[in-house]
């Protein structure tokens, strides 16, 4: 008597992993290596983190559509509803959608990514070219740019803001702010070089920072970072360059003020020696990933990684990418 055909499934994965699971892993490339080695592997693991849909609905019948192989396609598998023909991929909806990398690779090159591995070193370790590492960690600082900027309201366990009140002591936090100069050279100019003015500030006990380039220095131009990135209530300390600026008078008064006196260099309380650290990291970055025209996004790249001290940066990235991608 024939053996009888198993029926597709319709979900990929049983096993999902909630944000407080997510935001708790760490992680090793031999972790990783082991759970994505296969193309069916990788589907059954992004399925697991949200991170592809892990059902789907025929939209002229309502009914669940069924997991199929799919040979002609990059991931070989696809959904499909028999019934009506309807077919959709696997990656439809999420952030690998664009892409032709294969899967393995594409989540591998995420991994690389957030620890900051070389060009050359990702060379040796897979086949993909350099102009394509380099296209998709620019696809990977957009994401980041829009968890900053956009983030929706269930990301509020992680605000992009810095200071506030502390929730236990009720205490304002402490922000300090400085801003610093970097020379680059143009692109194929190596002899001119580009100044950009870079406004920040650092949350004292967090290293949490905002980072924003300041075209032209005047008033407005501060004021308006200020108000975007500081929550209200919180003390600002800063050198006596911010002057002008009246902090303490930002709309009638939502930040408390002072400013650094050189007269008392082993003051512990007043004081921007956090963020004049901040700065030497900033510069290390930047010599290391030297393309003048990707400025804002190296900007953006060290934001985030100060966001998220704290958390295991693949794991970070798998949870931006979770709530931003909504699948």
């Amino acid at each position: 008597m024939p053996r009888r055909r198993q029926p597709s499934p319709k979900i990929i994965c049983t096993d999902i992993i909630d944000d407080e699971k997510i935001k708790q892993e760490t992680w090793t490339f031999c972790d990783l290596f082991q759970q994505t080695s296969t193309n069916e592997k990788a589907i059954t693991w992004l399925a697991k983190y949200e991170l592809i849909s892990n059902s789907v609905v025929c939209p002229t019948c309502g009914n669940p559509c069924t997991v199929n192989g799919y040979q002609k396609g990059i991931d070989g598998k696809r959904w499909r509803c028999p019934k009506h023909n309807y077919c959709r991929s696997i990656r439809k909806g999420s952030f690998f959608e664009n892409s032709r990398l294969s899967l393995t690779t594409f989540i591998w090159l995420m991994y690389m990514w957030s620890r900051e591995y070389f060009h050359s070193e990702i060379a040796h370790e897979t086949t993909v070219s350099k102009k394509s590492t380099i296209d998709l960690f620019c696809l990977i600082r957009e994401l980041l740019e829009r968890f900053l900027e956009d983030h929706p309201t269930e990301l509020g366990a992680y605000p992009p803001e810095i200071g506030g009140f502390d929730l236990q002591s009720g205490e304002p936090k402490v922000v300090e702010i400085d801003v610093t100069t970097h020379f680059k050279p143009t692109p194929n100019e190596k002899k001119h070089m580009k100044r950009f003015c870079v406004f920040g500030g650092i949350e004292r006990g967090t290293d949490k920072c905002f980072l924003v380039p300041i075209e032209h220095q005047n008033k407005d131009a501060f004021e308006a970072a200020i108000i975007r990135w500081i929550l209200p209530g919180t003390h600002i300390v800063s050198d006596i360059w911010t002057e002008p600026l009246q902090i303490d008078q930002i709309q009638q008064g939502i930040y408390t003020h002072e400013y650094v006196d050189y007269n008392d260099p082993e003051d512990t309380e007043i004081h921007t020696r956090n963020i004049d650290r901040m700065w030497q990291r900033v510069k290390k970055h930047f010599q290391r990933k030297h393309k003048t025209f990707l400025f804002q996004s190296f900007l953006t790249e060290f934001m985030w990684r100060s966001h998220f001290t704290n958390n295991d940066k693949f794991a970070a990235l798998i949870y931006c990418i979770k709530h931003l991608y909504k699948v």
